[in-house]
């Protein structure tokens, strides 16, 4: 809940309400809308807004969907050690790139910086929700080296807080200075 309310934002997220409250539904987040789905199931279409930065010291990179791969590549790499790296392997070639047999995943494509198009190797009703775990949430370029080993747990921080100090006695988050409250609905950042 930290990770979603606070630091990364995902293509798809919740609004941090209780269930009655709408909670459980997914939600736009740096995607304009939900996904388009193809009549088969195997096709999903992601736009995403334009506009949003990371916080220092990215603050200068926007989020585009080479980012998004970034992050799936990450999470699914054999290098991550993750289980949910796993919930991805539905994605056209992701298991020939967490074998080491492909040097991306060919099921995932961005025709523009916008647009993020995942291809499945069979329909996977829930795919949505998969995509608001914050493990899969966009890297930018620049934060990808130097971080294999960590990621996804590396967090290049998009939400409204960013991590000031961390320790065993006390978290210290602190204002994402790049983070625009008006193109975030689900995040109140008090």
């Amino acid at each position: 809940e930290l990770a979603r309310c606070c630091l990364a934002r995902t293509l798809l997220s919740y609004n941090g309400q209780p269930t009655a409250d709408g909670g459980t539904v997914r939600r736009p987040d740096l995607a304009t809308e939900l996904p388009a789905v193809s009549t088969d199931g195997l096709t999903w279409t992601f736009r995403l807004k334009h506009g949003l930065h990371y916080a220092s010291p990215y603050e200068d990179a926007e989020i585009v969907a080479r980012d998004v791969i970034r992050g799936i590549e990450h999470s699914v790499s054999p290098d991550a050690e993750d289980y949910y790296g796993s919930l991805y392997q539905v994605i056209a070639g992701a298991q020939a790139f967490a074998d080491g047999k492909a040097d991306s995943i060919s099921g995932l494509e961005a025709p523009d910086p916008y647009t993020l198009v995942v291809h499945l190797s069979k329909p996977t009703g829930d795919l949505g929700h998969r995509f608001v775990f914050p493990e899969y949430a966009p890297i930018p370029e620049e934060a990808a080296t130097g971080h294999e080993k960590d990621l996804p747990s590396f967090i290049a921080p998009s939400g409204p807080y960013v991590i000031e100090t961390d320790s065993e006695e006390s978290l210290t988050l602190v204002r994402n200075l790049a983070w625009d409250p008006a193109a975030d609905d689900l995040r109140a950042a008090y």
